[in-house]
């Protein structure tokens, strides 16, 4: 079924919103986090290797003990995963740009973007996954780089179904809710 009307609508993220978005695109450092992880079972696998069987003649134990900079390291996947969307969120929720909003009609062609600084159009070809969340549509162009449009915008349940549907047809990996 293609839509004859296009949607419209005028986003300006709060804070709270940016940085769920910014968790969202943070994907890659939640991968980096798994790899931490392991890295870290090592290290207290270590740890308590060397405790139970002391033996200071040991190089990798003495490794071990002298290594408080690779202990210190263990706090990078909490700075990546959380810290840095914080900091994102700010900078997105502060910027005058998106205090004044974006204006987005998305039809069939695709999407229409429009903002105090300058206009873009992209089809949907460009966006290679899309999802929804309880709050929002976020439709990513790359693994790291989403367009978040929170439902609250879209002013009814009508428009939200339609939007729905339009990304059905459009998007090819689409991780939508299944309300009909």
């Amino acid at each position: 079924m293609k839509s004859e009307q296009p949607i419209t609508i005028l986003v300006r993220l709060t804070y709270g919103e940016a940085y769920r978005s910014a968790v969202l695109t943070a994907r890659i450092f939640r991968r980096l986090s798994y790899i931490w992880a392991g890295v870290v079972v090592c290290w207290l696998l270590l740890l308590a290797l060397a405790y139970f069987t002391p033996s200071p003649e040991t190089d990798w134990q003495k490794i071990i003990h002298n290594g408080q900079l690779l202990a210190t390291t263990f706090a990078l996947p909490v700075l990546f995963v959380f810290v840095l969307p914080l900091l994102s969120a700010y900078r997105i929720a502060n910027d005058e740009r998106m205090k004044n909003g974006f204006n987005y009609a998305f039809s069939d062609a695709g999407m229409h973007a429009e903002s105090s600084v300058g206009r873009a159009d992209l089809k949907w070809l460009a966006f290679d996954y899309a999802k929804e969340t309880r709050s929002a549509f976020p439709l990513f162009t790359s693994a790291n780089m989403a367009h978040t449009f929170p439902k609250r915008c879209f002013g009814n349940a009508e428009s939200v179904s339609c939007f729905r549907k339009m990304i059905r047809e459009h998007v090819a990996k689409a991780r939508l809710f299944d309300i009909q």
